[in-house]
């Protein structure tokens, strides 16, 4: 086999190829990928997990999935719109790797190097066959978002696998802090195939479940035209706390109560960026629903998440809140 040929077929991609691709090396990247990954490198810098995605062919982002936008409040966190690019993502002992290649020649190729100190949270998301990475982190003083989209048939076991990588690098709480402990199968229930899989392959073997608490579908009835119909104000979700940080799912809104949501999204955070929670209530449609108002963040940059939940995880919700504070500001850690 003429070896060189074949690496010389590797470097003309366009960006079309029709997988998603583990690969062990750098060199052995598709197209301008392999260069900008290799000179990006400090030396003696190891590659844990290395992905080719190529261009997702959409025109655009679906609407579909724009509802997780409604978690950032921040201004310039607003959707998640992916670059129409092919990437590739290195995972190493510190850092996240991603380089971009509009495969135009108008536009040149770029690489960026994002540390795990400056990571604030990292989503993984679905609909159909597309899937998505966002990882929200601070740059320069700044809220920034790095975006791209990924085909989930040959794609999604890898980006989890990634993601999965990254959260094995994060320091575990120290196990007398775990005063608390709750089963998976627990967690399990209520969840859809689809979720349950993403959290398979993102929790770690040696990961603990300490908090849990839901949201339920919330309905209300919307006037448009002449007709009266109902809208999801409020959807499925699943906030999780372990001890190596939060997890929280939530899915797409359905379109009609009992339909099947094919959207989701799984969202990771490190407790180490959150800065501090309280409960409050919300009013959705005509009814007093308690909210989880989750703050953080780094280096005084900080954005809101507002959690939603069922009346009858109050207690649970109190538990983890009460557990957080000694956790983050008590020292000896006495309840």
């Amino acid at each position: 086999m003429n070896f060189a040929g074949y690496f010389n077929w590797r470097s003309r991609s366009k960006g079309k190829e029709p997988y998603v691709l583990k690969v062990d090396e750098p060199q052995n990247l598709y197209g301008i990928h392999a260069d900008l990954m290799t000179r990006t490198l400090e030396q003696g810098e190891k590659i844990l997990y290395l992905i080719y995605s190529p261009i997702w062919e959409a025109e655009e982002t679906p609407a579909s999935i724009k509802f997780i936008s409604r978690k950032w409040k921040e201004e310039g966190i607003k959707a998640v719109l992916a670059d129409k690019a092919s990437h590739a993502l290195a995972v190493t002992e510190g850092s996240f790797i991603i380089s971009k290649d509009y495969h135009h020649k108008s536009v040149a190729p770029s690489v960026q190097r994002i540390p795990f100190e400056q990571v604030l949270a990292v989503s993984l998301g679905s609909t159909l066959l597309l899937g998505w990475l966002t990882i929200a982190y601070i740059n320069n003083g700044h809220f920034a978002t790095v975006n791209l989209n990924y085909h989930t048939t040959t794609g999604r076991d890898h980006f989890h696998k990634a993601i999965r990588v990254y959260r094995e690098r994060i320091k575990p709480i120290p196990k007398d802090c775990l005063l608390t402990r709750r089963t998976w199968a627990e967690v399990w229930t209520n969840l859809s195939l689809a979720e349950m899989e993403s959290l398979s392959l993102l929790k770690t073997d040696e990961e603990i479940a300490l908090f849990f608490f839901r949201s339920s579908e919330t309905w209300t009835t919307r006037k448009r035209w002449f007709r009266k119909m109902l809208l999801c104000v409020k959807p499925k979700s699943l906030f999780l706390v372990t001890n190596l940080g939060i997890f929280y799912i939530i899915e797409e809104p359905p379109i009609k109560p009992g339909m099947l949501s094919f959207g989701s999204e799984i969202s990771s955070l490190p407790l180490e960026v959150i800065a501090s929670a309280s409960l409050e209530e919300e009013a959705n449609a005509d009814k007093i629903s308690p909210i989880l108002n989750l703050r953080f963040g780094r280096n005084s940059i900080f954005s809101d998440w507002e959690v939603p939940f069922n009346q009858a995880d109050i207690i649970c919700a109190r538990d983890f809140l009460q557990w957080l504070i000694a956790y983050k500001f008590n020292k000896n850690f006495k309840l």
